[in-house]
């Protein structure tokens, strides 16, 4: 069992796509706007409109994840809607309406986007830059293969047991992680803040903690 119990204890499943160019430049992504294919209809529902500007839009926090600097956060409301609602001789054409902010400001095409329902019921948006060890945690954390761009496409990962990165996802969006208190998490946050240590600080780290095996007599097998 894992330190920091189930992803699932924190966020459902996700819907995840590799950025272009349109999905980021406002003047040519008709105002910030992602359509709802069946990955995010899934996520998000078909029910009433979420429009922020009426005062019920979706609750969003809005992460961009670096190797080179702490998370960028943004929290805002997103409106989630049906652009022929009014028109009953037409089939639904869901969107999401975003504003702009720092976090989609430092996007580039090619980086990772995450969409997934916190569970307490606020929207998490996480961009990874694309090539990083963010983005490969990211990936491992939500069960992403390499995603193309395109549409978003659906993964359900909330079985697997939360690592120390997912646990410092969730606390730098004020999300209470329990741990055991033998745990790294402390340290780590100490150590590095919220951003993510590279390959060669993480293994440093590790093998300075193994502090009741000898890698050089172990068994190999024990070790790992």
């Amino acid at each position: 069992m894992s330190d920091y119990g189930r992803i699932g204890d924190y966020i459902g499943p996700v819907a995840a796509k590799k950025l272009s160019a349109v999905d980021i430049d406002a003047n040519s992504s008709n105002q910030h706007e992602f359509g709802g294919n069946d990955a995010l209809r899934r996520l998000l529902g078909t029910g009433e409109d979420r429009r922020a500007s009426q005062g019920h839009g979706i609750p969003t926090a809005l992460m961009y994840l670096s190797d080179d600097d702490a998370p960028a956060v943004a929290d805002l409301e997103t409106t989630w809607y049906d652009a022929r609602r009014n028109n009953p001789n037409r089939s639904a054409e869901w969107r999401l309406y975003y504003k702009d902010c720092e976090p989609i400001r430092m996007a580039r095409p090619g980086d990772l986007m995450c969409f997934g329902m916190l569970r307490d019921n606020r929207l998490l948006i996480i961009i990874a830059q694309h090539d990083s060890t963010a983005e490969a945690q990211a990936k491992w954390l939500f069960g992403i293969d390499d995603e193309q761009e395109g549409a978003f496409r659906f993964h359900d990962n909330t079985e697997r047991e939360l690592d120390a990165f997912g646990a410092q996802i969730f606390e730098a969006l004020g999300i209470n992680v329990e741990v055991r208190d033998d745990t790294y998490l402390p340290e780590m946050i100490g150590r590095w803040g919220y951003r993510f240590p590279s390959n060669e600080e993480f293994a440093a780290f590790s093998q300075s903690s193994l502090t009741d095996v000898d890698p050089t007599h172990d068994d190999p097998d024990d070790v790992v």
